[in-house]
């Protein structure tokens, strides 16, 4: 009766044993690398990101002079800030316990070399920095992660769609803005606005018409603060269908931007070709019947008649209180 028991009681010590002798081996060196960053990146020094997906898909972001931009998409600007938070997120990510370690792990959590969700390429001076493997996911907002050289698999606190493969995700929607001050002429197919007294004004009113404030300030910062959806294609390419509307912006200094709205070729969005631009823009489906309602009928308006010494009609002189209800009954 005794062997058994102490038998049990050495397979239990040897088991102990291995276990301990596990976690002081490749399990010691997690744990000191368990707190470090996830990669060791000096993202000054990037100058380049290519993504890849497991069916070959593949987008390539591009630091140059001017800003980061998407080479094989038309050359387009790109979202810097988009760009900075992707770097900025993975960098300041921190190394986790991991959650295995095999070769077999590698293909079943989609982290390998041949079998991945998604790759993550940073490179600088042409030279690869860091390749970071994304698999699959195992809770909300979580993805398995490898470095690639490296053997650990990690759960990080990211997705995949942080890393997308479209170019629309990463286009700088915001490229052709322009700061609402600066813009000091506006020229509509029938009327053009100058500014005057720091506010736009029609030229060519009537002595009994002035402009429609609210309106005038509603085109303006439509126009300023005017978004993209995506590049259509090359300028020197024909446009599907005919320019429907014309719009010119003039800045401050004398500069100008000249605009020519068509229909697209698909529903969903409109075509925008900017004068001296290299490509067509996309924009959203709509935005010509918005700016075409934005006439001169829109933006003129009838002034208030006037009564004796200048006072507006329906209006009390200033200073003047409107006269009660009861007062009025005591004179009728």
């Amino acid at each position: 009766m005794k062997r058994p028991i102490v038998f049990l009681a050495l397979l239990l010590v040897a088991q102990l044993g291995l276990a301990l002798a596990m976690h002081s081996g490749d399990g010691g060196a997690d744990s000191a690398k368990s707190g470090e960053k996830l990669l060791k990146l000096d993202t000054a020094q990037i100058d380049g990101i290519e993504l890849a997906g497991g069916g070959q898909e593949t987008l390539t972001l591009k630091k140059d002079a001017d800003g980061w931009m998407l080479p094989e998409h038309f050359a387009a600007a790109a979202d810097a800030g988009k760009v900075d938070k992707l770097l900025s997120t993975l960098s300041g990510l921190t190394r986790p316990w991991p959650a295995a370690r095999t070769a077999d792990a590698g293909m079943r959590f989609k982290v390998d070399e041949t079998n991945f969700e998604r790759k993550l390429v940073f490179r600088g001076k042409d030279k690869t920095l860091a390749t970071l493997l994304l698999g699959s996911s195992p809770g909300f907002r979580k993805v398995h992660a490898r470095i690639a050289g490296e053997e650990p698999i990690y759960d990080i606190p990211f997705s995949t769609f942080q890393a997308s493969l479209k170019a629309q995700d990463w286009i700088d929607q915001r490229q052709l803005r322009i700061k609402a001050e600066e813009i000091s002429a506006i020229d509509l197919p029938d009327c053009r606005l100058t500014r005057r007294d720091g506010k736009l004004q029609l030229e060519q009113l009537s002595e009994n018409e002035t402009t429609n404030g609210e309106q005038a300030q509603r085109l303006l910062e439509r126009l300023a603060g005017l978004n993209i959806r995506d590049i259509f294609g090359k300028a020197d390419q024909p446009l599907p269908n005919p320019v429907e509307l014309r719009v010119k912006l003039t800045r401050k200094d004398g500069s100008s931007r000249d605009y020519a709205f068509a229909k697209g070729d698909k529903a969903g969005y409109e075509l925008l070709q900017v004068a001296g631009s290299p490509v067509v823009f996309k924009v959203n489906a709509g935005l010509i019947k918005e700016l075409e309602a934005f006439d001169r009928a829109q933006l003129a308006q009838a002034k208030p008649a006037e009564g004796p010494a200048g006072q507006e009609v329906g209006k009390t002189p200033a200073g003047q209180q409107q006269p009660s209800r009861e007062e009025l009954q005591k004179h009728t």
